[in-house]
């Protein structure tokens, strides 16, 4: 028997503390944040942090195995997805796709017609993920301070992106693996 999938907002800390750090040791080349970093948050920190940011949790039955947030850049009032991460033994599932289309319909239901997020050079795997989902290079490259020879490749997606997708009331996303 399948296990539904289902994506939700994040409002408890301690979940987006536990997700984030198991993020940052199953994938660490994967971010710009650091394990040894984070793990020392205080608990107040990552509270805060779901207050003052949106994040997504994927779950598979009561399994957590995805997490992705967006955010707001003041300077150009665009919307970026950062963060995004899928459980190791998980991925080709769904997941990201139910994660970017959550985000996806929290963006368009603020007024957003437009999303988009960086990734760092080498990720190969996150590039075709957003890559079968729609995003497309904006020619766009910065280097990563203090890390010599890396830099990060900017992608966008107009949306909605599958005219017809609801926005669901409740902060809640079925997913799953038959979704396109």
């Amino acid at each position: 028997m399948d296990l539904p999938l289902v994506v939700q907002r994040l409002s408890d800390g301690e979940n987006l503390r536990r997700l984030r750090l198991e993020a940052l040791a199953d994938a660490p080349s994967a971010f710009l944040g650091h394990f040894d970093e984070e793990s020392v948050r205080p608990r107040e920190a990552w509270q805060q942090a779901v207050v003052r940011e949106v994040w997504f949790a994927a779950r598979l039955g009561p399994v957590p195995v995805g997490l992705a947030s967006v955010v707001l850049d003041p300077g150009t009032q665009g919307r970026y997805v950062e963060s995004m991460w899928v459980r190791r033994a998980n991925r080709g599932q769904g997941i990201v796709e139910a994660l970017l289309t959550a985000i996806e319909e929290y963006v368009v239901g603020g007024g957003g017609s437009e999303l988009r997020l960086w990734v760092l050079s080498g990720n190969d795997t996150a590039t075709r993920a957003y890559r079968r989902y729609g995003f497309r290079p904006t020619g766009l490259k910065q280097p990563i301070p203090g890390r010599r020879g890396v830099f990060e490749e900017e992608f966008a997606i107009a949306i909605p992106s599958r005219p017809g997708d609801a926005v669901h009331s409740r902060g809640e996303h079925p997913g799953g693996r038959d979704r396109r």
